[in-house]
């Protein structure tokens, strides 16, 4: 048994800061709509990281790895 004053890390709202919205990336790369956003996505390679089926998070080291990888 792990004593009262023990602390576990589960994640929480500072790690959010580790991931963006699609939408946040959408607009950084020039999209309005989602339909083409999500077909490039799966076209290219994004690295979208699905929570559930309706919420999708993109981690941001991977996807400045990938805008490089695009860039090169």
């Amino acid at each position: 048994m792990m004593p009262s004053n023990t602390t576990i890390d589960i994640g929480g709202p500072d790690d959010r800061d580790d991931t963006m919205k699609p939408d946040e990336v959408m607009r950084k790369l020039g999209y309005k709509d989602r339909k083409s956003f999500y077909a490039m996505a799966k076209a290219k390679g994004l690295p979208l990281v699905y929570l559930n089926t309706r919420v999708i998070r993109i981690p941001r080291a991977k996807y400045r790895a990938w805008l490089e990888r695009r860039a090169a």
